[in-house]
């Protein structure tokens, strides 16, 4: 722990002054969920026309923001690795590198409070020009505690603003009038919510993917997003969208660049699964409200014959952990949803809780153990059968996919 706080002030040293050297324009994403989607979103938009870099990977704490920012993938647990990382940033501000970017797009998480502050502290105040909120739901309560405790952590960079700054946030997923309160810049707002200023209509749902319409003062232009199966998944391209209204680039050029986006590993991703099923691996991780989309989709879905829910823990839910899961199995009970199987201590509430609200008995499973899971879906799944598979991080899910999908394609 020592030498980790060590490395963090190193870092830290050297990401302030890469910024105060190069002077790069900054765009913040923050939120609960779908950091890493709006992200990639936002880069394609800007990467389009002008030089951009974004967060490495999900690189977006204490070490990860500084290794974005002098462009150095993580040293590990090898010494020698840190030299060299170090030895590149002290080359960076020595000499002057014409490649470094003039964007910069960070994505920023916390798992405590304090964290966003600490990254925050790193960029001078003029350098930051906008900041995205992508959502505020109930995520690392073992933590915060308290919904409004993250939201005071995740909101924390719109005091950072100067005020030519903009805050692109999701009107969907945000308390608008709470956001208003603690901001002096201009607000743009996004969503499927016809009172966003940047909104969707007519969604149109297709074998390969969404089409759909984006308005943004009452101009209107078409996208797609392939591969799409839930309306929730065209947010990252609004916040892209708000973004590049920012930065002057025109709404054509804009959904032209947007093209480049593609759906995330891991996220709603579509599969093929054996005997000609499909399954849809959500596993990258889970919480309530994530969690309640995905399922929602799943009883959306206008293909398929039978619908299977496959749900882990969701973990670091502290105190509130059983009553947020006894919601997710209140909802599945009132859904279309054929089979709900759950895996871990804490997911055993949300199969109790649809079987209290009259899930047919011999339609719900639960287990302890991933390799029992995957013997019964080799069982139960038929052809054209869909397969959610979530679960937080930490309960490994993907191993479940890796047993159901097809390898020959």
């Amino acid at each position: 722990m020592f030498l980790e706080k060590i490395l963090q002030k190193i870092l830290r040293f050297f990401a302030k002054i890469t910024l105060k050297k190069y002077q790069p324009k900054i765009v913040v994403i923050v939120g609960s969920v779908g950091k890493t989607s709006t992200k990639e979103a936002i880069y394609s938009v800007l990467s389009g026309k002008l030089k951009t870099r974004r967060s490495i990977k999900n690189y977006n704490n204490e070490i990860g923001v500084p290794l974005t920012i002098i462009n150095c993938d993580s040293g590990e647990k090898s010494l020698f690795k840190w030299i060299g990382i170090f030895w590149k940033a002290i080359l960076l501000n020595i000499l002057k590198d014409k490649s470094y970017p003039e964007f910069l797009v960070l994505e920023m998480a916390a798992d405590k409070k304090g964290d966003i502050k600490y990254l925050m502290d790193m960029i001078p105040k003029k350098l930051l020009k906008v900041v995205v909120l992508t959502a505020i739901t109930p995520v690392h309560l073992e933590f915060f505690e308290s919904v409004d405790n993250i939201f005071e952590e995740k909101t924390t960079p719109l005091s950072y603003l100067e005020k030519d700054g903009w805050v692109v946030f999701n009107i969907d997923n945000c308390d608008a009038y709470r956001v208003k309160e603690k901001i002096n810049s201009k607000l743009l707002t996004y969503g499927l919510n016809k009172n966003a200023d940047i909104h969707v209509q007519e969604i149109e749902y297709y074998n390969s993917g969404l089409k759909f319409k984006i308005n943004y003062k009452d101009k209107i232009v078409f996208s797609e997003l392939k591969n799409a199966i839930a309306d929730y998944q065209i947010y990252p391209i609004l916040a892209g969208v708000g973004v590049g209204i920012y930065f002057n680039l025109k709404l054509d050029e804009i959904i032209k660049s947007l093209k480049t986006y593609k759906i995330l590993s891991k996220r709603m991703e579509k599969f093929r699964g054996i005997k000609n099923s499909i399954v849809i691996d959500d596993t990258y991780n889970s919480s309530p409200e994530a969690l309640k989309k995905a399922i929602q989709a799943l009883n959306n879905l206008s293909f398929g014959q039978k619908k299977i829910a496959v749900l882990g823990d969701m973990l670091e839910l502290g105190k509130d952990s059983e009553k947020l899961h006894r919601e997710i199995g209140e909802i599945i009970s009132k859904i279309n949803i054929d089979y709900l199987i759950t895996l871990g201590e804490k997911a055993r509430y949300i199969s109790d809780e649809a079987l209290k609200d009259n899930f047919s008995k011999n339609k719900v499973f639960h287990f302890l153990k991933k390799d029992q899971i995957i013997e019964l879906l080799k069982e139960i799944i038929k052809e054209n059968d869909v397969v959610l598979v979530k679960g937080s991080r930490g309960m490994e899910m993907e191993k479940i996919v890796e047993k159901i999908i097809r390898k020959d394609i």
